[in-house]
């Protein structure tokens, strides 16, 4: 019997369309496992492992859906299960099977809650009746960062991240802004650090403006920071420090988490399956592209047709020995980024289809019969009976047709 962990749980990050969530398997105490794998599961079933903290999906209003995380190793602490109710652009509700989010308005921690929580923080200012104070008010979750503010008037540091969480495709490159004020007096210097999270001591290495990073510095109050050719290794925390004379005289932290991730295509139920059988393909990332990425998939190193093309899912049902073969995703906007190739393989229910085989079987047909044809007019002549209407082959038959189209099986002589 699974037991949750405490210091485990799952947390719901709002997206910037308003439509969406992100899913993070969090823990509050470090992990001796560098780097630790994470299982997911869906509706107590396991979807999944991989490196990231990161659920692969954005995830919108599924209340019968429930997700839950652990660590591979700890399968039995598992973090109490999460629904995501609704999600709008100013808020979103979330219910969680256990009830230790809301244990101070509940009888029992055994219970579920809901919570509604918002999209969007604001530190706000206003008077007090003391004219020495400002009243500070944060609504929220700290979860979620609100852009930093000046007290006492508008001459001082401050700053604040475009986005805090970025997931991006290997080869690609990236993006990182941060906004900010200073006082009368500029900073002599900006410099962005690349922190790794380590569990006994963190890694900061200072970021120079060479090779595959560049600094933007030509807008007004904005910093931009520019990596091409994403690696693996990228995969770390920024952040954005002011100097003056070689003093670092404000950096906003935390930053911003950027998650390096490749594509692959997994295949549902398995590789190998049976003809008729439902099987979903997909192009599967370790962190949540946005919501707007444009998919391409690709069979036996063709691109299929544009109404196909849109999902990161590509459904076959029912599948046929016509699907045997290759495949391979892109995402849209970066054709140069394709995941390796995965075969399926299809089976008969009399035996077994092979992506050679197959082909295999339809390089014979295109043989065999065309000459059983030949042999029998030349028989018909030789007997002066000319060939009917009814005996003529169409060629286009033994052509497989689209391969998302049901098509019959090869005939057979």
């Amino acid at each position: 019997m699974s037991h949750d962990h405490p210091d485990l749980q799952v947390k719901v990050i709002p997206t910037t369309d308003g439509q969406t969530v992100a899913l993070i398997c969090s823990s509050s105490c470090p992990l001796t496992e560098e780097p630790a794998v994470y299982i997911w599961y869906q509706n107590r079933e396991v979807l999944y492992q991989d490196w990231s903290p990161w659920y692969q999906q954005l995830v919108s209003s599924e209340e019968a859906v429930r997700y839950s995380c652990a660590i591979k190793g700890y399968e039995d602490l598992r973090a109490p299960e999460v629904s995501v109710d609704s999600v709008t652009r100013s808020c979103f509700k979330v219910t969680y099977a256990k009830g230790t989010m809301c244990s101070n308005k509940q009888t029992s921690e055994e219970e579920p809650c809901s919570i509604t929580y918002p999209t969007e923080l604001h530190v706000q200012r206003s008077p007090t009746a003391n004219p020495n104070h400002v009243r500070l008010t944060l609504k929220g979750l700290e979860d979620l960062h609100s852009a930093e503010v000046c007290v006492y008037d508008e001459n001082c540091w401050s700053g604040n991240y475009v986005s805090r969480r970025i997931c991006a495709l290997e080869g690609s490159s990236v993006n990182i802004s941060s906004e900010y004020s200073y006082p009368n007096y500029q900073p002599t210097s900006k410099l962005w650090l690349k922190i790794k999270r380590r569990v006994k001591e963190d890694v900061k290495e200072p970021l120079k403006a060479e090779g595959r990073v560049k600094y933007h510095d030509n807008m007004k109050n904005q910093h931009i920071l520019t990596i091409s050719n994403l690696k693996k290794d990228d995969s770390a925390e920024y952040t954005f420090t002011l100097l003056d004379d070689h003093r670092w005289v404000w950096s906003d932290s935390p930053g911003v988490t950027l998650v390096v991730t490749g594509l692959k295509v997994e295949l549902s139920p398995s590789a190998v399956v049976t003809e008729d059988q439902r099987v979903t393909l997909t192009c599967s990332t370790s962190c949540p592209l946005t919501d707007n990425t444009n998919y391409i998939w690709f069979f036996n190193s063709r691109p299929l047709t544009p109404t196909e093309n849109h999902n990161k899912h590509l459904v076959l049902d029912p599948v046929s020995s016509q699907h045997a073969g290759s495949y391979s995703c892109a995402v849209r906007s970066h054709n140069n980024i394709s995941s390796h190739v995965k075969t399926l393989t299809v089976q008969s229910k009399r035996g077994q289809w092979t992506p050679a085989a197959a082909a295999g079987v339809r390089a014979a047909l295109l043989v065999i019969i065309p000459l059983s044809v030949f042999c029998w007019i030349r028989k018909k002549r030789t007997s002066g009976q000319p060939p009917t209407n009814e005996t003529h082959i169409h060629m286009e038959q033994l052509n497989p047709g689209p391969v998302y189209e049901e098509v019959s099986a090869p005939p057979t002589d």
